[in-house]
């Protein structure tokens, strides 16, 4: 029986490390290749020779990313066979089931045979990494490469979740609907489509914008941060997967600029017909208007799928 503080202290540290050790053995253990400069990653393409999904029921992660610990939701279907994954993201702050607790996005994808893979992710802004000038209290939030090299490499290692063989999608609101395009285009090879709603893509028109400045730093000082991988539009022609891009003309969150600006960037190349924009013009920046595009997102994905 332990009654020395110090040493309860001591194993809760040698526990909490023994599970950072054993979540990089099994990421190790795993055919991908990561770049460097904390570059995204590619994905093995068979890991498992059975592409069945190797999870038997609904379970909840917990991943380090530095000294913290943030929670990953996987609901399995309500149906023998799986369809495929899709990524749910949230917007800045909220919770990881929220798209699920004020919608019915998860009712109707789970009865459709997918995955369900939702991060808690906080105030993040799916960043690619943190910097020197990223605000002190926003560096203990997931950054999108957390989310490539840790989170869906070992879903996809351990469980099957994420197999490229499947008919993989994301679906993101607000800033979640930024980490969306920046997640197909880091991998096109994974995902089969993706969907943003409301979400905001070029930066370097909103150079005043407190979210941006707060972990990038100024676009006067740090312009290759503002115009390279933490911008969509760069390299936008690396983008293989259709997207649906749904926005609100009465959206006071984020400008409806961005919208405009996404289609006249995709319009340029040759994955243009095969994406959806719809503008709503009433709609506003909340769970009523993402809701009204449930339907239209699952069918979206519908037409994508293997």
């Amino acid at each position: 029986y332990i009654t020395n503080t110090r040493t309860k202290d001591l194993l809760c540290v040698m526990k909490f490390a023994i599970a950072i050790i054993g979540i990089l053995f099994l990421v190790a253990a795993c055919d991908w290749q990561s770049e460097v400069n904390n570059q995204p990653s590619e994905v093995s393409s068979n890991p498992i020779e059975d592409n069945a999904v190797q999870l038997s029921k609904d379970s909840i992660f917990s991943f380090p990313f530095l000294e913290n610990v943030f929670e990953v939701e996987v609901r399995l279907p309500n149906v023998k066979k799986v369809r495929g994954t899709i990524l749910v993201l949230q917007g800045w702050n909220f919770p990881r089931t929220n798209w699920c607790d004020s919608t019915f996005l998860c009712d109707k994808a789970l009865d459709l045979g997918y995955v369900l893979v939702m991060p808690e992710m906080g105030k993040s802004i799916y960043s690619l990494r943190t910097y020197p000038e990223t605000r002190e209290d926003w560096l203990k939030y997931p950054t999108r490469n957390w989310l490539s090299s840790v989170v869906i490499k070992t879903l996809h290692c351990e469980f099957n979740i994420f197999h490229p063989e499947h008919s993989n999608f994301i679906v993101g609101l607000s800033t979640g609907g930024r980490g969306a395009l920046l997640l197909a285009k880091d991998h096109s090879n994974l995902f089969s489509g993706a969907a943003s709603l409301s979400g905001d893509f070029d930066q370097t028109k909103f150079p005043s914008d407190n979210l941006y400045r707060g972990f990038w730093g100024s676009m006067k000082d740090q312009a290759s941060r503002w115009n390279g991988l933490e911008n969509p539009f760069t390299k936008i022609e690396e983008l293989k997967v259709p997207v649906y891009i749904g926005h609100g003309g009465n959206d006071k969150v984020v400008s409806m600029r961005h919208f405009d600006m996404i289609q006249s960037k995709l319009k340029k190349t040759e994955l243009y017909s095969s994406c959806v924009f719809h503008l709503a013009p009433e709609a506003e920046h909340d769970y009523k208007y993402w809701k009204s595009e449930v339907d239209s997102v699952l069918n979206f994905f519908k037409t994508l799928s293997k």
